[in-house]
């Protein structure tokens, strides 16, 4: 398996999550983003005002669950600064 580089995607749904796992945030909000070569990621949002159309980024190191004794870390869609 060879690495594939994600880029830029669109964000095309999203949803809020009320009810989870004892260790995951609540609420959690949901995306799913298309990208280049017919990719498609569901991941947490970095930011519950992201709206469908919105240019997304799968990046960064965040907690994404954990009860103190065992933490998973990973990447979470964010908007793209267009600065």
């Amino acid at each position: 398996m060879e690495p594939f580089e994600l880029g830029d995607g669109e964000l095309i749904a999203r949803t809020v999550v009320h009810v989870t796992p004892e260790d995951v945030p609540t609420p959690n909000t949901l995306g799913i983003a298309r990208f280049d070569g017919d990719v498609q990621i569901t991941a947490s949002l970095t930011d519950p005002s992201l709206e469908p159309g919105d240019v997304v980024r799968l990046e960064g190191e965040y907690v994404l669950r954990g009860n103190g004794t065992s933490v998973v870390h990973g990447p979470r869609l964010q908007p793209v600064d267009d600065s």
